[in-house]
């Protein structure tokens, strides 16, 4: 009971939650330290709820080493009824996850309400649960039903579930912290427990943790030297070792029961969540009073016929009391007993993980490949990285063609977690098995998938090293035997390959080929029987035909999003698609049509686990974010990416540019950094689709500083290129970059008679006599010709602001000061200088000074708050002393720093501060 001590408030709120919801549902989140009665207080909500007519669904997360995927859906299966666990069952392929996760909608749904389901220890769910709390939590509002969520509030707790909790809808979510224990509340338990004297030691001991209070008030109070802790050995209590005092607490409880019970105590220990009792009987057979003994300790919570520790903590520390040898030994019975079940009764998951603690190498190879195809099938694709690095452990025990076969596994999943690296070498292992098999077939597909993974690592030349090698391969392999009519059997390996080079030749930009060798390779796979690599040189072949006919493009790979659900692929090609409609869209400025895919592809992505694809469409949607003018979304999602994608990689390269630009639009420090990394990756790279967007970036900012010269160079490095294949939009930016960088001199030179001034020929603009503009995107073209009208109205048809704005910034006085005006609303400080100059300069009286505080304190998006906390960091103040002054508490004002970092796209808290002072947003708070 000491659990529910001082929370009537609490029960008091999620019962009017409860009460609200057969309404208007929501999302509940009960956050505390491990300990604190998290579990205790919902147990008596739940009581309660039923008791008021309501309907409880029940699900755990588990910290097994390779979660079950949907782990805690499993729990609430068996509880909603036969049909829904037939559902559940039935929804192994990822992409149907469109259709269970809208089941599981409707069985909250149902009668009768409110439904309250709770998913304990979020901590420690699996991704695909993390996934499907998103998707609910954005729909509660419309079911009579809460979702209570429980979780650790420790550091390394909250840096996984914020970026999923932050997603949730802030209007329809409900947080309650559960408080530690006061002094006054042990001070009750402890004169409860006739221990009135060790009221002040337990409460120094546990800092007023419940299930500490409560375990060391179990002890009969002699000894009381573990009551008094030293220095530090109180901590959070996320992955570190059980503090000693609650160790010493729980194995001391357990050295008082009979041997056979703390035999039954070590069995439940080593199942994590809980075990059943049929289980326990497998391994121990023990006698019920042994079971019964543990129960009545307190160490052990009956429920029907499962076993589970009162707290994990618990279980941790009797786990971690068991001698190594013994705890071998256990998981190898637990596996028996689990491997004698009939078939698919027992999560792959869990076998996996007892073999792997067990140490019996035969049975992780037995268990854990299958257990990564589940994961796979499920979208958990770094549970299935797992499962297959526990497998490749025990390598020496296989064949060179299963282990090669487990690489290449590996490597696939690694690429799709963007580990690029992981992926290159796993890649690179395989190869050299199958070569040493002389498994002609075998190393061309795998040279293919590696030239995937070096082309993502910006290492496009090996990629296109591999490719023709994957080629050769396929091309002069041992022919298979003929069809019965004698005609010669068609080459999949073959067809593969090129599906791999049509690709390469489209992220080239060099479409006309990427279309032929697409179509080669369908033609192939079609007479092999091979959809999925029809689908995939598809994918390649339509994407290619987007810069040669966009809309008949678009059709190809929208057709193929239908196809792509069936395709068994972990969901891979289904991202791919999305990803590829929208990436190439928001290149080509068909800023509507990206945005959709974005949209969906991030949200397929994620689901999915497939962090290569939702990586780097969430790099181009700060891309778009920036064109659209929504400027502190774009600076929140670019850093959040460049924080987040790999070095080296091509997710990086785009969230540098899009956050460097944010930074140079608004005159901010730091654009430079960022565009120098972005330039050294893209030169490795050495391709249009890189080098282009970086040299784009790095004109305009070179242009805003006022460097003219500098501004030509960057877009010199690209616009040869840009010509060469044909981009209109690259091409016309880089075209318009070098115009504007010549424009002050060629105006000199005309007004002196020394040149036409024709702004039509490209060699008057200051372009290439070699540039065609011709292909070049409309505005760009108007613009250089001096129709910034045109230009205008195009780039307002496409809902770019900032683009309107400075095509305007080039037209008469009205048009300027119109131009002034939609700056100042985006925060576009250094274009917005140059056209108030040139107004001063052409004799305009009465030119804008520009934003004010308040207004620049808007543009950033700070709030009121914010703006205060901002103020106090300038001043050096810790975050502590930030909420003793604002009377806030320091969880608070770390919160409202982790806004201002992302609003001000800053790494850190002093960059946050020197952005600010750039920009005036400190006012006189701020002065030291």
């Amino acid at each position: 009971m000491s659990g529910l001590l001082e929370r009537d408030d609490l029960l008091t709120a999620l019962a009017s939650l409860a009460e609200e919801a057969r309404s208007r549902g929501c999302t509940v989140l009960v956050s505390g330290e491990a300990g604190v009665g998290k579990t205790a207080l919902l147990e008596r909500f739940a009581a309660a709820s039923k008791a008021s007519g309501g309907r409880v669904l029940w699900g755990c997360c588990e910290a097994l080493s390779t979660p079950r995927p949907l782990g805690p859906l499993h729990d609430v299966a068996a509880q909603a009824g036969a049909e829904f666990a037939r559902r559940l069952d039935g929804d192994a392929h990822p992409a149907q996850g469109a259709s269970l996760f809208p089941a599981v909608l409707g069985e909250l749904a149902r009668p009768p309400s409110p439904t309250v389901m709770v998913f304990e220890d979020m901590h420690w769910a699996d991704e695909a649960t993390l996934d499907l709390v998103k998707y609910l939590g954005r729909r509660m509002q419309h079911v009579p039903a809460l979702l209570v969520l429980s979780h650790r509030d420790d550091d390394a707790s909250l840096a996984r579930l914020s970026p999923v909790l932050g997603e949730l809808p802030a209007q329809h979510v409900r947080r309650f912290a559960v408080p530690l224990l006061s002094r006054a509340a042990v001070g009750q338990l402890a004169e409860d427990a006739a221990r009135r004297h060790d009221a002040a030691r337990i409460h120094a001991a546990t800092g007023g943790n419940a299930f500490f209070v409560a375990e060391l008030l179990r002890q009969d109070g002699r000894g009381g030297g573990a009551l008094t802790p030293g220095d530090g050995e109180r901590n959070a209590f996320a992955d570190a070792p059980v503090p000693p005092t609650v160790r010493d607490a729980v194995v001391a409880r357990a050295a008082s029961l009979p041997a056979a019970a703390r035999q039954v105590l070590h069995v439940v220990a080593i199942v994590p969540a809980h075990a059943d009792a049929a289980l326990v009987d497998a391994v121990l057979a023990p006698a019920v009073e042994m079971v019964d003994a543990c129960v009545a300790s307190g160490l052990l919570v009956a429920e029907g016929r499962k076993l589970r520790f009162r707290h994990e903590l618990a279980r941790t520390a009797i786990e971690a009391s068991i001698p190594p040898l013994r705890a071998a030994q256990l998981h190898a019975r637990v596996l028996g007993a689990l491997e004698a079940r009939p078939a698919g009764s027992v999560a792959l998951a869990a076998l996996a993980h007892h073999a792997q603690r067990a140490d019996d190498a035969e049975a992780v190879l037995r268990w854990a490949p299958a257990a990564a195809r589940e994961a796979v099938a499920r979208g958990a694709r770094r549970e299935a990285v797992a499962h297959c690095r526990a497998a490749l452990a025990h390598g020496d025990r296989l064949g060179d063609a299963e282990r090669a076969a487990l690489l290449d596994e590996l490597a696939a999943h690694s690429f799709e977690l963007n580990d690029l690296a992981s992926a290159v070498a796993a890649g690179e292992a395989a190869i050299a098995l199958h070569a040493r098999r002389g498994d002609v077939a075998r190393q061309s597909a795998s040279l293919s998938s590696l030239a995937m993974s070096l082309v993502r690592s910006l290492r496009n030349d090996e990629a296109d090293a591999a490719s023709r090698r994957a080629i050769e391969l396929a091309a002069h392999a041992p022919s298979p035997p003929a069809t019965p009519r004698g005609t010669p059997a068609p080459n999949a390996a073959l067809a593969r390959a090129l599906a791999t080079e049509s690709y390469l030749r489209m992220l080239n930009r060099d479409c006309a080929e990427a279309v032929a060798r697409g179509e080669e390779a369908i033609g192939l796979a079609r007479a092999a029987g091979d959809a999925p690599t029809v689908a995939r040189a598809t994918l390649a072949a339509a994407t290619a035909t987007m810069y040669l006919d966009y809309e008949g493009g678009v059709a190809r790979l929208e057709r193929l999003l239908g196809e792509a659900k069936d395709v068994p692929d972990g969901g891979a090609l289904l991202a791919d698609t999305h990803q590829m409609l929208a990436t190439a869209s928001a290149e080509l400025h068909a800023f509507d049509i990206a945005e959709k895919h974005l949209a969906a592809g991030i949200a397929t992505a994620r689901r999915l686990d497939l962090d290569r694809v939702a990586g780097y469409m969430e790099s181009w949607q700060a891309i778009c974010d920036l064109f659209r003018g929504r400027w502190t979304l774009a600076g929140e999602r670019a850093t959040a990416a460049v924080r987040t994608q790999a070095p080296g990689s091509t997710n990086r390269v785009v969230a540098l540019v899009a956050l460097a630009r944010v930074r140079s639009r608004r005159g901010d420090p730091g654009a430079d950094e960022l565009l120098d990394e972005a330039l050294a990756l893209a030169l490795r790279s050495g391709t249009l689709q890189r080098l282009g967007l970086v040299a784009a970036a790095r004109a305009e900012a070179a242009w805003l500083r006022g460097n003219d010269a500098g501004a030509w160079a960057e877009a010199s490095r690209a616009i040869g290129l840009a010509a060469q294949k044909r981009h209109r939009w690259l091409l016309g930016e880089l075209a318009y970059w070098q115009w504007q960088a010549t424009r002050r001199e060629s105006a000199a030179a005309a007004s002196d008679g020394e040149r036409s001034a024709t702004p039509t020929a490209t060699a008057a603009s200051g372009i290439g006599t070699d540039i065609d503009l011709a292909v070049a995107a409309d505005p760009y073209r108007w613009q250089i010709d001096g129709d910034w009208r045109g230009a205008a109205d195009a780039w307002r048809a496409m809902g770019c602001p900032y683009e309107e704005a400075r095509a305007l910034g080039e037209g008469d006085e009205p048009a300027r000061r119109q131009a002034l005006d939609m700056l100042d609303r985006l925060g576009g400080r250094p274009l917005a200088e140059r056209i108030r100059r040139a107004l001063r300069d052409a004799g305009a009286r009465a030119v804008p000074r520009g934003m004010n505080e308040p207004t620049r304190q808007n543009v950033a998006g700070l709030t009121r708050r914010e703006a205060e906390v901002l103020a106090l960091l300038a001043r050096g103040l810790t975050n502590a002393k930030i909420a003793a002054t604002l009377s806030r508490s320091p969880r608070t004002v770390e919160h409202h720093v982790e806004a201002i970092l992302g609003k001000l796209a800053a790494a850190s808290r002093d960059e946050a501060v020197a952005i600010a002072q750039a920009r005036g947003l400190l006012g006189p708070v701020a002065k030291k």
